[in-house]
């Protein structure tokens, strides 16, 4: 998630208090391309890992995404503004990051100053080892096709022909854990 990042102090996360309940919803302001989010990684075993963004962005604004070993860049698509200023795509970047093994860092930073109202927003950039995509497309088909809370033969033979891999937040050291 955006909030968790380690980011310029610039760049304001989007906070709901109503009912006694606080819920993050992204990280604004996002306009100058010295700002930037981290991440800090932590992989299992080195891989290829499609990377996708839910950004809203003005249309054609390059976001890069680095990695130990390899830069990224990403035009948004998207039309500005729709919902109160803003307009989420969740938008997969063409080419997947290369993550060796061990302890590394992600970062995503603007290549061009933005000159709108809020700029760019973040809510989150996911990482999927792209030899899991079959699996987590058969899950995604599986619970489409399968009621919740379902004890059917069909469930668990989904269950079974989509065993993938999860992704958790180290809430210490803000890292992703494979």
């Amino acid at each position: 998630m955006a909030d968790e990042a380690e980011r310029t102090a610039s760049l304001h996360v989007r906070i709901d208090e109503t009912n006694g309940f606080v819920k993050r919803f992204w990280v604004q302001d996002w306009i100058d391309p010295r700002q930037s989010f981290e991440w800090a990684v932590s992989v299992q075993k080195a891989a290829l890992y499609e990377v996708t963004l839910m950004i809203s962005a003005p249309r054609r604004t390059q976001v890069e995404v680095e990695g130990p070993q390899n830069k990224l860049k990403l035009a948004c698509q998207a039309a500005f503004p729709q919902f109160f200023g803003f307009n989420w795509n969740r938008i997969t970047l063409k080419t997947p990051l290369t993550l060796p093994a061990g302890k590394g860092t992600i970062r995503a930073r603007l290549l061009q100053p933005i000159q709108t109202e809020h700029g760019a927003a973040l809510k989150s950039i996911e990482l999927l080892d792209v030899a899991e995509r079959p699996a987590m497309d058969a899950r995604i088909r599986c619970s489409a096709r399968t009621p919740a809370g379902s004890t059917s033969r069909s469930s668990a033979s989904c269950a079974n022909a989509a065993n993938g891999h999860t992704l958790s937040m180290d809430r210490t050291s803000r890292g992703l854990k494979w």
